[in-house]
């Protein structure tokens, strides 16, 4: 039997995940969709399968990135999910890969179009010519939001 991997120092335990989670829900929900959405929940969670998350990790490995910064967003008008669930101005994730700035000393944000090689990768060409904003989702951006894609997946939190 493997040795038991040591708790990473960022779990910030169940009990916390719980009353954030519970907050969120409490206070921030129902302000954006009385504000945003009246007609509708707005995301309450947001799903990454393991291929996603992998995919980021080697093109922040690619990048030579020292972090991730989440980035709070809205899906414009007309935008849905692969299920045709419309997610129009609902709340979402953008993940955008950072560098340290060695003058500033400060996080950078790397954008991948403004990268020296972006031209001559693979499927960059969906983003030369304009046509990234088709209405579908896309970079790393392309979790499972929750409303309203909730129906195959099972919550732990909130907890009563």
């Amino acid at each position: 039997m493997p040795t038991a991997r040591k708790i990473p120092v960022y779990y910030i335990g169940k009990e916390i995940t719980n009353e954030l989670v519970k907050n969120f829900i409490k206070l921030k929900s129902p302000a954006l969709k009385a504000t945003f959405n009246p007609e509708k929940d707005d995301t309450q969670s947001i799903w990454y399968s393991f291929d996603q998350i992998e995919e980021l990790y080697k093109e922040l490995i690619y990048q030579d990135a020292c972090g991730v910064r989440f980035y709070f967003g809205a899906y414009p008008e007309g935008t849905a999910t692969d299920k045709d669930e419309d997610i129009s101005n609902q709340l979402c994730l953008v993940m955008v890969p950072t560098t340290l700035n060695p003058v500033s000393k400060k996080q950078k944000d790397i954008i991948l179009e403004e990268t020296t090689n972006f031209a001559e990768r693979p499927g960059s060409e969906r983003y030369l010519n304009g046509s990234q904003n088709d209405g579908t989702m896309k970079g790393f951006d392309q979790g499972a939001p929750c409303p309203p894609s909730c129906d195959d997946q099972e919550f732990g939190y909130p907890m009563e």
